[in-house]
């Protein structure tokens, strides 16, 4: 291996951009007026060695076959790399290439550098970057280059390959909070947890994971071998990719526990960030982890590992003295954003140890704090929605901006379903759209709770002005109030 990409950050799970988006991202116009219409080579590529005196390379690697493509020919073959690109979901670290495009009209250049084992492309000239790539334009390649294209390994459990099993759960139609498996399709679950572990592709391992993440909970089959495979993974892109998973079975990912336990104790600030959001999804199974996570959360690595680590510590109910005891000592002289999400984590957490610092806190100099403070203190008095008013109030469009945001993600810690008519009202018609989004997000924690808002989700839903962002918070939101 001579080289090796730097890696975006990549969010192999999440809602990711449409297939034609992924190909402008890779080629804006001028880059595809130049591979539709300037003149095309392909080339072979080797990267085993180092070039040869007087050897012709392309980007510093030896070329050792160049074809010239025109015509029909030339057409299919870059829509066929259009495609690929639409289809690309991940990629190694490693960059092997093999094959290559150089392409030139009016001056300018277009270079692909294209390792398929990889599944990713180097791109040069106009643009420059790289993307990932699938593999069916492969073959596209072998046979203009005279090449024997290599026998595929295709890993199967339970007789079918990860595309089969892929393919008897989508058949099934369930989602994350709505639909159900078929005994088979169960079945298929716990064979993709053991080739997701065990499949050396990466565009096939992240094509499973999008499988498991997409059913939430009902992929609870695959959770000990996705904790393996987490455990076993060598690069950040395999971790996440398990990580994502993890997070989405919530409590079910209890078996990956001691795994996510030494991740938190890693120096990649990031890995451990993501693997904390991990254990928190798993929810008060995971309380014993609260000496990691207070560890993690000291004051010394961060104010984010401070404000996540409190959150968390509320999401797995760690009330213990200890912990509330370590929250309490990180409230003083911090700025007011650690002090409003420590606040709030104390309240989540019935700590009637902090009453006196909650009673404090009402006077502090920050009215987010202030709020925060006395939701907390309703909270441990039992009667949270006497607060809503208060709530209201900061809602009022004549308040600062971030006080409103805060209010509406407040508003189900206070009310719970009693929230649901205004949760409705500021979804549909808000002006900022952080409160909208904290709507939405509200909306989908509460539901079948929520059922009297899906008029207005669905709404929203369809309205071509709604962004990308709260779309998909919406989109799971009726997932979440019509499936339960």
């Amino acid at each position: 291996m001579r080289r090796l990409l730097a890696l975006a950050a990549l969010l192999a799970l999440a809602p990711v951009a449409r297939a034609e988006d992924r190909v402008k991202k890779a080629f804006p116009d001028e880059a595809r007026e130049v591979l539709e219409k300037g003149d095309f080579e392909v080339l072979a590529l080797v990267c085993e060695r180092e070039p040869k005196a007087g050897e012709e390379t392309f980007h510093g690697y030896p070329v050792t076959k160049k074809i010239a493509v025109t015509g029909e020919e030339r057409s299919k073959l870059v829509l066929a790399i259009y495609k690929d690109v639409a289809d690309g979901e991940g990629a190694a670290k490693c960059f092997d290439p093999h094959h290559a495009v150089h392409a030139t009209k009016d001056g300018k250049t277009v270079d692909l550098v294209i390792c398929f084992q990889c599944h990713q492309i180097e791109i040069h000239g106009v643009k420059e970057g790289w993307t990932a790539i699938a593999d069916e334009s492969h073959a596209s390649f072998a046979k203009l280059l005279g090449e024997k294209m290599p026998a595929p390994f295709v890993l199967k459990y339970g007789d079918k390959t990860a595309s089969e099993w892929i393919a008897v759960i989508e058949k099934t139609g369930a989602r994350r909070y709505s639909g159900a498996l078929t005994d088979e399709a169960q079945l298929g679950v716990g064979y993709l947890g053991q080739l997701f572990r065990d499949e050396r592709d990466p565009l096939v391992r992240a094509k499973i994971a999008r499988t498991l993440w997409s059913l939430g909970k009902k992929a609870a089959p695959s959770a000990r071998f996705v904790a393996q495979a987490l455990e076993k993974a060598k690069d950040d892109r395999d971790r996440a990719l398990a990580l994502n998973v993890l997070e989405a079975l919530g409590p079910e990912a209890e078996p990956a526990l001691p795994v996510l336990e030494k991740l938190l104790a890693t120096p990649d600030a990031p890995l451990a960030l993501r693997t904390l959001e991990a254990v928190a999804a798993v929810g008060t199974l995971a309380r014993g982890l609260a000496p990691a996570v207070v560890a993690w959360s000291q004051p010394a690595n961060g104010e984010t590992n401070v404000v996540q680590g409190a959150l968390a510590l509320a999401k797995i109910g760690a009330g213990d003295d200890a912990t509330v005891q370590a929250l309490l000592g990180r409230i003083e002289g911090a700025r007011w954003n650690v002090r409003r999400a420590i606040i709030q984590a104390l309240g989540d957490l019935r700590a009637q140890a902090a009453k006196p610092a909650l009673e404090k806190a009402r006077g502090d100099e920050d009215a987010h704090v202030r709020l925060s403070a006395r939701l907390a203190l309703a909270q441990l008095a039992g009667d949270p929605s006497s607060m809503l008013p208060d709530l209201e109030k900061a809602l009022a469009h004549d308040q600062e901006d971030v006080l409103r945001r805060f209010a509406a993600a407040d508003l189900v810690r206070c009310a719970g379903a009693k929230a649901v008519p205004l949760l409705a009202r500021l979804l549909d018609g808000d002006s900022d759209r952080f409160v909208r989004l904290a709507a939405a997000e509200a909306l989908s924690s509460l539901g079948p709770d929520a059922k009297a808002a899906l008029p207005v989700l669905e709404k929203v839903a369809a309205s071509k002005t709604t962004g990308s962002e709260l779309r998909a918070l919406v989109a799971e939101a009726i997932d979440r109030v019509r499936g339960g």
